[in-house]
C-alpha cells in the first residue's frame, strides 16, 4: 500500500477532530450571543423601570414603599454583574474554543499536505519506472545493439 493511501486514515481522524471543534465553537459563540443578548435585556429592563419609578415618585407614599423599589433595583444590578461576569467567561470560553479550532485546523492542514508530498514522491517514483521502461525497450525488442 503506498504511503499516501496509509495516510488516509490518519487525515480522516484529524478531519474528524476539526469538525468536532468547530461544531464546539458554532456553540459556544451561540452560547456567547445568548448571554449577550439576556445582558442586554437586564440593561433594558433596569432603564425601563427607573423610568417607571421615576414618573411614579408622586406616588410612592411611605418608607417601605421606597424600600422595596430600593431592593428591587439592588438585586437587579446584582443579576446584571453576574450577567457580566458569564459574558466575560464566555468570551474566554470562546477565544480558547477558537485556538483549539485553529489548532485542529492547522494538523488537518500539515496532513493534507503531507499527503500531497507522498503523493508527489509516488509519481516521481512511477515517472521514473515508466522512463526507465521507455529506455530499455529499445534493448528488449530488438535484442540489444545491432
Amino acid at each position: 500500500m503506498k504511503k499516501s493511501q496509509r495516510l488516509l486514515p490518519v487525515r480522516q481522524l484529524k478531519q474528524q477532530e476539526e469538525r468536532t471543534e468547530a461544531k464546539k465553537l458554532a456553540q459556544v459563540q451561540q452560547e456567547l450571543a445568548a448571554a449577550k443578548q439576556q445582558l442586554q435585556e437586564l440593561d433594558s429592563y433596569l432603564k425601563d423601570y427607573f423610568n417607571t419609578v421615576s414618573s411614579q415618585q408622586s406616588q410612592i407614599h411611605n418608607a417601605a414603599q421606597l424600600g422595596q423599589y430600593q431592593n428591587f433595583i439592588t438585586r437587579l444590578k446584582e443579576a446584571i454583574s453576574r450577567q457580566n461576569q458569564d459574558v466575560m467567561q464566555r468570551e474566554q470560553a470562546l477565544k480558547m474554543q477558537s485556538k483549539k479550532w485553529f489548532e485542529a485546523s492547522s494538523r488537518l492542514k500539515v496532513m493534507d499536505e503531507l499527503i500531497e508530498k507522498a503523493r508527489l514522491e509516488e509519481q516521481r517514483e512511477q515517472d521514473k519506472k515508466e522512463q526507465k521502461l521507455q529506455d530499455d525497450r529499445p534493448f528488449r525488442t530488438n535484442g540489444g545493439f545491432n
